[in-house]
């Protein structure tokens, strides 16, 4: 075994330790604060009247009232918990397969447009500074 796949072993062993440490104090740290802070349920707001429609105003009360504290409080523990569908811990993979960079097509060097986009601007660029020189 090298130097350097020892050191590697060794930072993904710690790794895993310190995460493993971390997730089950912050699991205490939640239990201690639930513990100490009483639950208090908010009273459902009253219906609002947000359009002549009542076929509308219900449907956005509906919806207005359907999203709660405790689901906002899941996202988070879902986050945590590492079942989001992106993780920046692994490397990106798409899901078709690999990534290939595109063939570029060759380019004529005798084509105008080619030309034109190629062409060395530093004359240009250094005459336009030249004139805002002199400007008032």
């Amino acid at each position: 075994m090298t130097k350097k796949e020892l050191t590697k072993l060794i930072r993904h062993v710690v790794r895993e330790e310190v995460e493993y440490a971390v997730k089950k104090e912050i699991k205490l740290l939640k239990e201690e604060l639930k513990e100490n802070q009483p639950i208090v349920e908010s009273p459902q707001p009253q219906s609002r009247n947000y359009t002549n429609n009542g076929a509308l105003n219900d449907l956005l009360n509906e919806t207005a009232l359907s999203f709660t504290s405790k689901d906002a409080q899941a996202f988070g523990a879902m986050r945590q918990a590492g079942q989001s569908p992106v993780s920046l811990s692994e490397p990106f993979q798409p899901i078709g397969g690999t990534i290939t960079d595109p063939i570029m097509p060759a380019v004529n060097p005798n084509d105008p447009v080619a030309q034109f986009i190629n062409k060395d601007y530093r004359a240009v660029m250094s005459a336009i500074d030249e004139k805002k020189k002199f400007r008032p």
